[in-house]
């Protein structure tokens, strides 16, 4: 009977000792500027038709909203997310044309990258990289042919690991321009911007022991606990009956 009572006291020690589930913690964003991160490839956005004579440079102007820095908001739980601009992207060639020939090419090192940091949450800046693609040739002209996608950044997600196991989300839309040649669109004369947008989208909520305003949350035991911790008062508590005198 002696070992019957310590295998019920063991187990219920070991219930106890199991860390409480806690509720879900609300996450603060609170972002403190932007950057691209750009190849040898790309160069200033063309003001006149004799910016890039050898051709040799994809002309394109990527800028960061100057609202980004300082901008905040909350997300409350598991699929909870929020948008906002991050910047644009503008395209304006010295021609009607993206060139490759011979040693001089325009699709050479279009590497791009955005790069978003944080005062909060903490877990480190994020870093978003994009596949580029660019179509050699004149710009598509309506009632040519079908259109073609003349130039395309499209970004690949990330994912920022937060305190207390949370997880966020974060996603650039894509930027893609089909132009029209014949009316000067993606030129000098006529750049072409697409809007580029952030969201934040918390995949995995963080566990809490209290708020942010000191409010202890109740904990709220798991299953898994609440069965050992069941076993061991039932073990106890025969154990006691056994032992009543006759």
């Amino acid at each position: 009977m002696t070992a019957y009572r310590l295998l019920a006291r063991t187990t219920l020690a070991a219930a106890l000792s199991i860390p409480a589930f806690v509720g879900a913690a609300p996450v603060s964003v609170e972002i403190s500027g932007g950057s691209w991160s750009l190849g040898s490839g790309w160069d200033a956005a063309c003001t006149s038709a004799s910016c890039d004579e050898g051709h040799r440079y994809l002309n394109a102007a990527w800028s960061i909203d100057p609202n980004l820095a300082g901008t905040s908001f909350m997300l409350t739980g598991d699929g909870d997310f929020e948008t906002i601009r991050f910047g644009w992207g503008t395209l304006a060639e010295e021609d009607d044309a993206i060139s490759a020939s011979g040693s001089t090419s325009e699709l050479d090192h279009l590497a791009l990258a955005a790069l978003i940091e944080f005062d909060s949450p903490g877990g480190g800046a994020a870093d978003l990289d994009a596949t580029v693609q660019a179509t050699v040739g004149p710009f598509w002209d309506k009632g040519a042919g079908p259109a073609n996608t003349d130039l395309a950044a499209t970004f690949l997600s990330y994912l920022l690991a937060l305190d207390d196991g949370g997880e966020m989300e974060i996603s650039l839309s894509p930027a893609v321009w089909l132009c029209e040649g014949n009316s000067g669109q993606c030129t000098w004369s006529k750049p072409n911007t697409n809007e580029i947008y952030a969201t934040f989208r918390l995949t995995k909520a963080p566990l809490e022991a209290e708020t942010t305003d000191g409010i202890v949350v109740q904990a709220v035991p798991e299953p898994s606990s609440l069965l050992l911790l069941g076993a061991g008062l039932v073990g106890l508590g025969f154990g006691r009956r056994r032992h009543r005198p006759a």
